[in-house]
């Protein structure tokens, strides 16, 4: 995460994930590590996700792309466009997706309601 800060202040950051600046300074300190939505904000700004889990591959999407993929899927990649707008696209689909298994599970539940009546 250190990294990441590079010269921006913990406020700055804090304003970029949009987390409180205790909560940055839990993650520089190694006190807490990164969650779901800090490491989701941060590849959708181009940070490569599994560089900040693993410490493997580039830093940035752009040299993973360049460095790890094969020539097929670097050039399915660049047909792909913007990493971020991807990653916010499968972020919306998964909150859909969500919304709808607890849609299906209250039908579910309220036709076994009605079907006791």
């Amino acid at each position: 995460m250190k990294l990441v800060q590079g010269e921006k202040t913990q406020k700055e950051l804090g304003e970029l994930l949009h987390i409180a600046q205790p909560s940055v300074n839990r993650l520089l300190t190694g006190e807490n590590l990164p969650g779901f939505e800090v490491i989701l904000r941060l590849a959708e700004i181009g940070y490569n996700a599994n560089w900040l889990l693993t410490g493997k591959g580039g830093m940035y999407l752009t040299e993973e792309r360049s460095t790890v993929l094969s020539p097929e899927m670097q050039s399915l990649a660049e047909r792909l466009g913007n990493y971020p707008e991807i990653v916010s696209t499968l972020r919306e689909a998964i909150e859909l997706r969500e919304k709808l298994d607890r849609t299906k599970q209250e039908l579910k539940m309220e036709f076994q309601r009605m079907k006791k009546k």
